[in-house]
């Protein structure tokens, strides 16, 4: 658990069997609390027609059940919510009535590796500047566990709470100063390891609906190859340079036995998203 100021972490759980159990077990030994926001239904403020056109539960609710029972610092809020910073903004009400200090903001497709959220709350604590925004590098898997994007990009991860505190515009942003993290400070992003069904839905239903580019989906998923550039789904595509191989062991051991890491010594799918 956390050191002198108290912890907790917002998690978003729209959909997102494929690692929301992964994420959680790196997360919840770490933090005082766990407010999960889960919903049936997509936000609708950058699609209006995302709950006509999608919408089909999966399997998030059964695994959040089971984590709650392993992890009783984990608590699921229902409910339905149109934007991104609405729900936000609802977490963060409810962190605040259990006075918590330090909120790591977390989606439910990020990794952190082993000893990288005690190292973050850590770091946090040693500024200890209320009203402060902590910004972390994040690597993102595309396609495959064992290709990432070449990028520099970094995103809100944590925030020190004070009163001015809010989420009232930009998705995961809150309100407050910046300050960036040491560069050895990151995350996996796992979002873009996902079947193509799944994208399609991700792209439809995200609060950056309204923004992804024409073409997005035919030209830089479902044709994509190892040289095919600029692949960010909104402008500047060039923000994701292109992806490059990695080797998949360097990716935090929870995913090891994940069904997408590739087959090999301790593998036993086939690396892709089916």
């Amino acid at each position: 658990m956390s050191g002198e100021l108290r912890s907790g972490a917002m998690m978003v759980a729209y959909k997102q069997e494929e690692y929301i159990s992964h994420s959680l077990r790196c997360l919840a030994p770490q933090v005082d609390h766990v407010a999960v926001m889960y919903s049936e239904v997509p936000w609708i403020a950058s699609n209006p027609l995302a709950r006509d056109q999608f919408g089909t539960s999966d399997r998030t609710r059964e695994i959040l059940s089971v984590l709650c029972r392993e992890y009783p610092n984990v608590e699921v809020i229902e409910g339905v919510w149109d934007s991104e910073p609405e729900v936000r903004q609802a977490a963060l009400r409810h962190l605040r009535g259990l006075n918590v200090a330090v909120c790591l903001i977390v989606d439910a497709d990020e990794i952190y590796p082993d000893g990288m959220v005690e190292r973050v709350l850590a770091e946090v604590e040693r500024r200890a500047h209320a009203g402060a925004v902590y910004y972390a590098r994040y690597i993102t898997c595309y396609r495959r566990f064992d290709y990432v994007v070449e990028s520099d990009h970094r995103m809100a991860i944590a925030v020190h709470l004070d009163e001015s505190t809010e989420f009232v515009a930009l998705p995961r942003r809150p309100t407050g100063i910046r300050r960036d993290l040491p560069e050895e400070i990151h995350y996996w992003h796992m979002g873009y390891v996902l079947s193509d069904e799944r994208i399609w839905e991700k792209i439809n239903t995200i609060s950056h609906t309204h923004e992804v580019l024409p073409g997005w989906y035919e030209d830089k998923w479902l044709k994509w190859r190892p040289d095919t550039r600029d692949l960010f789904r909104k402008a500047p595509a060039s923000r994701w340079r292109r992806a490059v191989r990695i080797d998949p062991h360097i990716l935090p051991e929870v995913l090891h036995d994940h069904p997408y890491f590739p087959a090999g010594p301790t593998g036993t799918g086939d690396g892709k998203a089916v």
